[in-house]
């Protein structure tokens, strides 16, 4: 930390960013991210993506090579799933059409999948605590628009453009997005 300073932001229609936008592209996730880095005056610097993060990160670092140092993309992916294999795009929409209707309730049992597959090894007060922030952090009808642009993402066309060193990270088990999207990177 003396050496590094770590900025977060919360992503359109999440945390303190407009609950319900009206766009919820992927362009526009993209050009968010580029209005904090000139908002905040960043030059050089390095990047770390981290799920749907990455193909932000991967989508400014291929616009902007003179200002990504680095790269360090940790459990993502280039092609959401329903592109990577579209068989899965009927459940993806189902998924969708679930979190819409069942992400708010104050009974966690739903978004418990989603916590389950992320952290399947975490205690109940971990569990209960994203279970929670879940709920608190984005609308359900946000949380499932945000499920449809990121299951439909795809920025393979521009990996040959990211010119930054690159560490890509994956964990074992992870159960929300597969190993072998982050092995695409």
């Amino acid at each position: 930390s003396s050496e590094f300073r770590l900025i977060r932001y919360d992503g359109r229609g999440m945390g303190l960013s407009d609950p319900d936008p009206a766009d919820m592209t992927f362009e526009r996730f993209v050009d968010d991210f580029e209005d904090v880095v000139d908002a905040l005056g960043l030059g050089h610097f390095s990047l770390l993506g981290i799920s749907q993060g990455v193909p932000i990160a991967l989508a400014f670092a291929a616009r902007h090579p003179d200002r990504v140092s680095r790269l360090l993309l940790h459990g993502g992916y280039a092609r959401g799933s329903s592109v990577a294999q579209p068989e899965r795009s009927a459940g993806n929409e189902a998924l969708a059409n679930l979190i819409a209707e069942r992400w708010g309730q104050d009974n966690p049992a739903f978004r418990q999948l989603f916590t389950s597959l992320g952290m399947p090894n975490a205690s109940p007060e971990q569990m209960q605590e994203l279970n929670d922030l879940q709920r608190l952090s984005c609308l359900p009808k946000a949380a499932a628009r945000i499920v449809r642009m990121t299951t439909t993402t795809d920025v393979s066309d521009i990996l040959g453009a990211v010119r930054a060193p690159t560490l890509v990270t994956h964990s074992r088990g992870d159960a929300w997005i597969a190993v072998e999207r982050s092995r695409e990177i």
